[in-house]
């Protein structure tokens, strides 16, 4: 029986170191603030009010960037100039250039073309 009795006491002994140690939640102590960071703190006294802080400035300025491009278009490019349809050999489009339909409405240059290939 001594050998439960023995144990119990034990037990109890750990027990009790255990419930009179410290109990430490790694906060830290009031800290004085000078300059700025006192100002900002008189304002937003905890952490989390600086960030929120922070977030709501960042999301205020995208609000405000959006807002002044709404209704802006992006300024159109220059048309390219058309090219003028030519009666030389030489300026024969390609089949498969952007200018060969407006030079094959022009009279006469689908013959000019069709000499070219043979």
């Amino acid at each position: 029986m001594s050998g439960i009795l023995g144990g119990l006491a034990r037990r109890s002994v750990v027990g009790a170191t255990r419930r009179t140690q410290q109990v430490r939640q790694f906060g830290h102590g009031h800290v004085e603030y000078t300059g700025a960071e006192a100002t900002l703190r008189k304002y937003l006294p905890e952490d989390h009010h600086i960030v929120l802080a922070n977030l709501g400035a960042v999301v205020g300025i995208y609000a405000i960037y959006k807002m002044t491009q709404i209704g802006k278009k992006p300024a159109p490019e220059p048309a390219a100039p058309a090219a003028a349809p030519s009666a030389s050999d030489a300026e024969i489009p390609s089949l498969l250039d952007e200018g060969f339909e407006e030079f094959a409405k022009v009279p006469g240059n689908i013959e000019k073309w069709e000499k070219s290939v043979e």
